[in-house]
C-alpha cells in the first residue's frame, strides 16, 4: 500500500500498526540493529507479528523491495545494496498472500526525492492524534514531539520512558506499564521504540487499544522543519543515524517533563 493509503486507513479504521525497515529484519537473523542487540526471543516475536494477524492490527513493510525512484538517490543506492545481500532473507518470513502497508509513514520527508509532498503528509499523519489522549511509550532521550509543533492538536499528552538502547530486556514491564491505562475510544499509543514497538503495538491490539509505532516522524519533522536535505543532529533529541547523535542535551522543557507519568530504567 501507499504511504497515503496506509495513513488514512489508520485513521479511518483506527487500526494499529507495526513497522518493519531492514533493521527489523536484521533482528530477525540475529544482527545487531543500531540500540539493540540481538535477542532470541524479540526475532521470534518480529517473525510471529509478520505472519499472525490480529483484528485492527496491520503491518508496514518499507517500500524497498521494487522501483526504488521514490527515493533519493544515496538512499535509494544503500537500500539496493541491502537487497542484494537480504531479499531472499526478508522474502522467508513475509507472507507473499498478505496485504503489507507502508512503513515510509515515519520517513515522510529526509529519505524522498521529492520532498513537495512532505508537508501534506505530516499534516495529514498529525490528524491520527487529532483530539485523542495520547500515550508516546520513547527512549528516554526520544522527547517525542518535545519542543515543535507535532502534538499541538492532541487533547492530552503522556509519556512512558523507556531505555535508550536495549529496550526490550523490559519489555514485560513496558507492556504492563501500558496495560494500566484503561482502554477508551480516545485514547491512542505513540510508539518511538526501535523493533521494541514493533512488537508492542501488536501486543496492545491484541489487548484492545490502538498503537501506532511511528518511530523517527518526529525527527523527520524536526528536519523537514530546518529546512534540511542533509541527517544532522538534534542537540535535545536522540538521533541514532548521525554519528554523535547519541549525546543529547537536558531538556528542562517543563511542559515536557509534566507529561512524564513513568520512567522506566535501563
Amino acid at each position: 500500500k501507499s504511504i497515503d493509503e496506509t495513513i488514512d486507513e489508520i485513521i479511518g479504521k483506527r487500526l494499529s500498526v507495526s513497522r518493519y525497515g531492514d533493521g527489523e529484519f536484521d533482528q530477525i537473523d540475529g544482527r545487531r540493529e543500531g540500540y539493540q542487540e540481538p535477542d532470541p526471543l524479540l526475532s521470534e516475536r518480529l517473525k510471529e507479528v509478520l505472519v499472525k494477524p490480529v483484528s485492527g492490527h496491520i503491518v508496514g513493510l518499507a517500500d524497498i523491495y521494487g522501483d526504488l525512484s521514490h527515493l533519493d538517490k544515496k538512499y535509494a543506492d544503500y537500500f539496493r545494496n541491502v537487497m542484494l545481500k537480504y531479499r531472499k532473507d526478508h522474502y522467508r518470513y513475509i507472507d507473499m498472500d498478505r496485504v503489507y502497508y507502508n512503513a515510509f509513514i515515519s520517513r515522510v520527508y529526509s529519505e524522498m526525492k521529492d520532498k513537495t509532498k512532505s508537508k501534506a503528509w505530516f499534516e495529514k499523519t498529525k490528524k491520527i492524534w487529532d483530539n485523542r489522549d495520547v500515550v508516546i511509550v520513547e527512549g528516554a532521550l526520544t522527547r517525542f514531539g518535545a519542543g515543535n509543533s507535532l502534538l499541538d492538536n492532541a487533547c492530552s499528552v503522556k509519556r512512558i520512558l523507556c531505555p535508550s538502547e536495549g529496550a526490550f530486556g523490559k519489555y514485560q514491564q513496558i507492556l504492563d506499564t501500558c496495560c494500566q491505562f484503561k482502554e477508551n475510544d480516545n485514547l491512542l499509543f505513540i510508539l518511538a521504540l526501535g523493533p521494541t514497538a514493533t512488537v508492542l503495538a501488536y501486543d496492545l491490539a491484541k489487548e484492545g487499544y490502538q498503537a501506532v509505532d511511528i518511530g523517527h516522524f518526529d525527527i523527520e519533522y524536526e528536519w523537514y522543519l530546518m529546512g534540511t536535505n542533509t541527517k544532522v543532529n538534534i542537540p535535545h533529541k536522540y538521533v541514532n543515524e548521525v554519528c554523535g547523535g547519541e549525546v543529547v542535551s537536558d531538556c528542562n522543557d517543563e511542559n515536557y517533563i509534566s507529561q512524564i507519568v513513568s520512567n522506566i530504567g535501563s
